[in-house]
């Protein structure tokens, strides 16, 4: 699995981060993941055809105890097994690490 990994966070700012995600709406039903969501214009040919059906699009965010880990597979939230699942390409890679960095940045948690 490629994912953009940041460890040694103190487990205060983790817990703030999760706070700030779920209140800017990047909760998922479970537990300590959350979702970014894709911009339509970054989604592939394949994603932007499947989008009615599977999406929408979102890279899946874990934050463990002193931990963040952001996959790089962009996944559809209404489908398990498709086509259009994809690791992301440069533009969705740059996006999402440097929506990830901006909050940290936002919420001062040094990593």
């Amino acid at each position: 699995m490629r994912t953009y990994y940041i460890n040694e966070v103190k487990s205060e700012d983790i817990r703030r981060l999760k706070q700030h995600l779920a209140h800017i709406g990047h909760s998922s039903p479970i537990e300590d993941i959350f979702w970014f969501q894709v911009p339509t214009e970054l989604l592939t040919q394949t994603q932007q055809e499947h989008a009615a059906e599977c999406g929408p699009y979102v890279f899946p965010l874990e934050a463990g105890d002193t931990w963040i880990m952001l996959e790089l597979l962009i996944r559809p939230r209404n489908a398990m097994h498709c086509s259009c699942i994809a690791y992301a390409d440069d533009q969705q890679r740059a996006f999402v690490i440097q929506r990830l960095d901006a909050i940290l940045e936002e919420l001062e948690i040094a990593t």
